[in-house]
């Protein structure tokens, strides 16, 4: 086999390890859907896990999903209605879904089970500001917070005080059991910042949000500042939204896409090295990196295969 075709083979088996098909079936086994299963999801892999979900339970799943648009020409899959929004910016479909998801949420009787499939994307396609606070407000807001400089984690703790969805907020809806399956494009695989954690227990302040808005010189909008403040003195503050419960899963993340990659080389013909599983940083300046670990690896004479992933 050529090096090339290699690489490409390597890269592919890499990438499947992470599609729904491959990481989900062994985690939904345990599920009881005996009395209806709920599925509820957001992210740019949405489809594709409704779809496995679909395979799995038939038509004893129903419930929303959203994807980004382009991502499906899917209207449905089976009983679980396929919607699309905006991404990285959240549009007028980001604000329908955060209204229909949650109001599905709501109403899932206590004796059904929710399964909340989570990707990479999900919080931008799930948008449903504070009350107070206009989606054209918070849309300006997102716009102004991608292109400041601000790290992920800053941008959604700003995010999760400002919406009605994110930080957990989407689960306190829940009545009865919910299960949490992630496929992950986190560094680190921090359930709370994954789609900004809308099962997951948040740990932010909205002192914190107008912090972080302050250190990038965001120009104030009265709106946004007053519901930020109010959020600070309010007691509904200090009630802590639920915490990662019930079968909460990683399914799938760069760590076990490199691993099972490597885990197909021979490694009496290859010396195998991964510079780094959890890598952040410029991609030029990470490429210039790499580039001169692979020249001083050429110049061992050794077959050498580098791996890393990150973002």
């Amino acid at each position: 086999m050529k090096t090339k075709q290699f690489l490409q083979n390597l890269f592919e088996i890499a990438v499947n390890e992470s599609l729904p098909s491959v990481c989900m079936p062994k985690h939904l086994e345990n599920i009881d859907a005996s009395n209806g299963l709920c599925v509820i999801g957001a992210g740019k892999a949405a489809v594709d896990m409704a779809n496995t979900m679909h395979q799995f339970f038939g038509d004893k799943c129903y419930g929303t999903v959203v994807t980004r648009h382009g991502y499906t020409t899917k209207s449905t899959i089976g009983r679980i209605k396929i919607l699309t929004a905006g991404h990285p910016i959240p549009d007028e479909g980001s604000a329908n879904a955060g209204k229909e998801i949650l109001a599905l949420a709501k109403s899932v009787p206590e004796n059904v089970p929710v399964v909340f499939l989570i990707s990479g994307g999900g919080s931008a396609l799930l948008s449903l500001p504070i009350e107070g606070v206009s989606f054209e407000e918070k849309m300006k807001l997102n716009k102004f917070l991608l292109g400041s400089g601000a790290s992920i984690d800053e941008i959604n703790c700003v995010r999760k005080q400002l919406s009605q969805i994110k930080g957990g907020r989407l689960a306190q809806a829940i009545k009865g059991d919910f299960y949490t399956l992630i496929i992950s494009d986190v560094v680190g695989d921090d359930p709370a910042t994954i789609a900004s954690g809308p099962t997951v227990k948040d740990h932010t302040t909205p002192e914190q949000a107008l912090t972080i808005l302050t250190k990038y010189g965001w120009t104030r909008v009265p709106a946004i500042e007053q519901a930020l403040l109010a959020g600070h003195k309010s007691a509904v503050n200090n009630v802590p939204s639920p915490d990662v419960i019930k079968n909460f899963t990683i399914m799938a993340n760069a760590r076990q896409s490199i691993d099972k990659a490597i885990s197909t080389i021979d490694k009496s013909k290859w010396h195998v090295e991964v510079l780094n599983y959890d890598e952040v940083g410029d991609a030029n300046k990470v490429a210039e990196q790499h580039a001169a670990i692979a020249l001083r690896a050429l110049k061992t004479n050794k077959p050498t295969l580098l791996f890393s992933g990150g973002n």
